[in-house]
């Protein structure tokens, strides 16, 4: 009885630590995607101001 004790708690150990790592690595994957969004959305926005001054500069050749 105490080897199927000691046995059980060594696997809920190695579990314990497995769903730790897991984890670990799903809030890293988050914190990359946040990351990402934010750069694309700061990209998206200069690409908006660059269009609008293309824009701007291609009325002024109109006649």
């Amino acid at each position: 009885m105490n080897i199927q004790i000691a046995s059980a708690s060594e696997e809920q150990s190695s579990v314990e630590e497995s769903i730790n790592e897991n984890v670990t690595n799903v809030k890293r994957i988050a914190e990359e995607h946040t990351v990402a969004a934010n750069q694309t959305r700061s990209s998206t926005g200069e690409i908006a101001h660059l269009s609008e001054h293309l824009k701007e500069l291609v009325e002024q050749f109109k006649i």
